[in-house]
């Protein structure tokens, strides 16, 4: 895998290099495909699914309530 830049972060950048160099394709490719797993994953979160991946996290937004108004 290729090294990070900062030990605390990974750019989608990095990510699609990395999965290029990893699975021999274009770095194109590799960006197509990540752009898909994040589009799926936020299409899942926004219907108000859970998203779990197990070994790397958990993921669902969480609705607020609206205050209600004062009387």
């Amino acid at each position: 895998m290729t090294a990070w830049r900062d030990s605390n972060l990974m750019t989608k950048q990095e990510l699609t290099n990395s999965l290029a160099v990893e699975f021999h394709i274009t770095k194109k490719k590799a960006s197509e495909i990540c752009e898909l797993v994040f589009k799926f994953v936020g299409k899942s979160l926004m219907e108000d699914r859970e998203f779990r991946w197990p070994g790397f996290g958990s993921f669902k937004i969480n609705k607020q309530k609206k205050d209600e108004p004062n009387e």
